[in-house]
């Protein structure tokens, strides 16, 4: 059976200008990996999430029962 990303974590804080940060972390086999996404404070959803699609796809190639969609759905980001 072929390993796959069990859940994400994101977390959001706020910058000293009030906009929104984002940190996303994927667990993999019961293990969480180091995050692989800090939106910086001037980065739009759709960035960070199109970051996102590109940091996963080591990951996706191998746990291919998810795609990047699927995750940025999961996380809310559109």
């Amino acid at each position: 059976m072929s390993d796959r990303i069990q859940a994400m974590t994101f977390e959001v804080s706020f910058c000293e200008d009030s906009q929104l940060k984002y940190r996303i972390c994927p667990l993999i086999n019961g293990m969480y990996y180091s995050p692989i996404c800090w939106g910086d404070c001037k980065q739009s959803i759709s960035f960070i999430c199109n970051q996102l699609n590109r940091n996963l796809a080591n990951y996706l190639r191998e746990y291919n029962n998810i795609t990047p969609e699927e995750i940025c759905d999961l996380m809310g980001i559109k």
